[in-house]
């Protein structure tokens, strides 16, 4: 009975510690990506790839001229195509098969009648459409007012400023976590008047968006852009931060609240 027991608690220790490994490993073990882009006037092309735990778990994702191309490898051997190569071969079949049946189901259209007597006065309508364009206009005004409601009632919200840092530092953090190490973005841009491609590079400037190494050109319309990105992400640099973050004291109560009043309304 002892040695039936020793074995159960074994057994159900392993299974425990092998749960344990299964989710330290999905929480710290990150994931590593990187990937190119282009884009010009004739398309987009693109080659990603990502790899977790030493590369057991790997996909890569390709288009390339119009054709996408997806294969995901596990454990070294096990391999998965999900490309759609022969769906896009027996595309043109299809697409002229579904053609010819909505062209046979179509019906002829009716033979026209003339007539020639005087048309029966077809009853007001324009009652009906004010009644309704108001109930429309209550509706729209109903729901501003309740929008600006919440929003007095948030802006009156004890703590407001606490919130507000937490939520910014909250942010940062996750910007941190999953912006890429290496983001590089080259190539040229114009739109169709010079003043146009200026306004969009002083946005974008203002915006303090990665936008130096694009050039500007003020002459002629045209696209030309590469993309570049590798980095590393984990769950566990994503949840963390937002555990933390719902678990202060100015923000848990008022997540109780909003899950309350969700509650209520349904």
């Amino acid at each position: 009975m002892l040695n039936i027991l020793t074995i159960i608690g074994i057994v159900l220790l392993t299974l425990l510690g092998l749960i344990l490994l299964l989710i330290c490993l999905l929480l710290f073990v990150p994931v590593w990506y990187k990937a190119q882009v282009s884009a010009g006037v004739s398309g987009v092309d693109a080659d990603a790839y990502a790899s977790w735990l030493l590369a057991l778990v790997r996909a890569r994702y390709i288009r390339k001229g119009g054709v996408e191309d997806l294969r995901v490898y596990v454990f070294w051997f096990f391999r998965i195509n999900l490309d759609d190569k022969d769906d896009k071969e027996n595309a043109p079949e299809k697409e002229l098969e579904a053609a010819v049946e909505e062209l046979s189901e179509r019906e002829p259209p009716p033979p026209k009648v003339t007539n020639t007597e005087t048309e029966t006065p077809k009853p007001e309508t324009d009652d009906l459409s004010d009644k309704g364009e108001k109930g429309e206009k209550q509706s729209v005004t109903e729901k501003i007012k309740g929008i600006l409601n919440q929003i007095n009632y948030y802006r009156q919200y004890p703590g407001r400023d606490e919130i507000i840092s937490a939520t910014w530092a909250l942010i940062k953090r996750l910007c941190k976590a999953i912006i890429p190490k290496k983001l590089r973005l080259t190539g040229e841009l114009g739109l169709d008047m010079p003043h146009q491609t200026a306004y969009l590079f002083g946005a974008a400037c203002a915006l303090c968006l990665p936008v130096s190494g694009i050039k500007p050109n003020f002459e002629k319309q045209t696209l030309s852009l590469d993309l570049f990105a590798a980095g590393k992400i984990s769950l566990w640099s994503i949840l963390w931060p937002l555990f933390r973050y719902a678990i202060k004291r100015p923000i848990w109560p008022l997540i109780k609240k909003i899950l309350r009043r969700g509650d209520a309304n349904e």
